[in-house]
């Protein structure tokens, strides 16, 4: 599993902290002695994402990858002992052990460095449980996942210590029209008009009409910016529950293969978010709704985590884009598809996550036009 900052990435990271001596292309260069000791040298600036900051969203994405292991054994933890699964977890135990190598591999420092010691008492914890599971009695299973809980639950409140002391989320201020921002990313005006006319007609449910403007778009600006600015509103127009194109037979499909490319490249884009919910909802809807379903949530969260990459290299090469760092939170913040998730009976946790992204629970009553409340 590639769990690791790319070197490149924690390079980056390391001299930003490090570095404090003036460039020697700097306004400085070939200044007078007088000159230099008259100007007070400002103090390094803080770099948008701090080397903590990046080691901790890789803690963020291994709790992550341990969370998807624990659902995995919901299998044998969540059903009654006639028909929980029989079978020895082998490749449970075994992707634990992978995990909590790469823990004790990691590069950390400081108090940050007491993290990694939390995340291995729970890698070992959730192992003692799959160890033999499918031979232990259901108040067997239970004793030792509140065993496991425990040690989740001290690991929770280290992690809020640390993460308050070293994490900062962005703060965006002034009046920010994203419409406006991504008009900018296309290099051809007239693209930018039809992009912005396209984002009109979805707001109005012209979906047909503005799929006829953003799909020509979608191949011109590839492995640009503008790519996820058309896509994610593309998707849309296909997931909405609302929109005609929504019950074509081919829709999903034809939707899944624009999502597809896109996330095998995994460019940049300030939508990388939405546009990973609506590849991970449509591809686990083709796994399965159901509890017993196969639900690839390592796969999803590599996906995810290569767009976290992506973010930080796009910070790597535009320090001050704060947005993209704000990206990187809701990446991460996306919880795993969950079986037998709390209150819900329907199925895996796809089924609600698939309702949300259709907008079903915006949907107008036709007769009032007013948004039907949900309980």
């Amino acid at each position: 599993m590639k769990l690791m900052i790319s070197a490149v990435l924690l390079h980056f990271f390391v001299i930003t902290l490090s570095g404090c001596a003036t460039p020697s292309g700097s306004a400085f260069s070939g200044a007078s002695e007088t000159t230099v000791s008259t100007i007070q040298a400002e103090p390094p600036q803080e770099p948008l994402v701090t080397a903590n900051e990046a080691t901790l969203f890789l803690v963020q994405f291994m709790d992550l990858e341990l969370q998807a292991f624990e659902n995995d054994l919901r299998l044998y933890t969540f059903v009654d002992d006639e028909n929980r699964a029989t079978d020895e977890p082998g490749g449970i135990i075994k992707g634990l052990m992978t995990l909590k190598a790469s823990v004790v591999d990691m590069t950390m420092s400081g108090d940050v460095a007491l993290v990694r010691w939390d995340l291995i008492d729970m890698i070992d914890a959730l192992a003692s449980v799959a160890i033999g599971i499918h031979n232990k009695s259901g108040d067997q299973i239970n004793a030792e996942m509140q065993a496991y809980w425990s040690v989740v639950g001290t690991y929770m409140e280290n992690l809020r210590e640390v993460h308050d002391k070293h994490v900062v989320f962005p703060e965006i201020e002034g009046d920010h029209s994203p419409l406006h921002a991504e008009k900018a990313l296309f290099s051809d005006p007239r693209d930018a008009e039809s992009f912005e006319q396209a984002a009109r007609l979805f707001d109005e449910r012209e979906y047909a009409a503005a799929v006829d403007l953003l799909e020509p778009l979608l191949g011109k600006y590839r492995d640009q910016q503008a790519e996820g600015s058309v896509l994610v509103r593309y998707g849309q127009c296909y997931i909405d529950l609302e929109s005609p194109l929504n019950r074509e037979v081919d829709s999903e499909e034809r939707l899944l293969e624009y999502l597809n490319d896109y996330v095998e490249r995994k460019p940049y884009s300030v939508h990388n978010y939405p546009l990973y919910l609506q590849w991970r909802t449509l591809t686990q809807t083709r796994y399965g709704l159901s509890n017993w379903s196969v639900i690839k949530n390592h796969e999803y969260n590599q996906v995810m985590w290569g767009f976290v990459e992506s973010a930080l290299t796009h910070i790597q090469e535009n320090p001050a884009d704060k947005p993209a760092k704000a990206n990187i939170f809701l990446l991460l913040s996306t919880p795993i598809i969950v079986r037998f998730p709390a209150n819900y009976h329907f199925g895996n946790s796809v089924v609600m996550e698939h309702a949300i992204l259709s907008r079903m629970f915006n949907r107008r009553d036709e007769d009032t036009d007013k948004t039907p409340e949900v309980e």
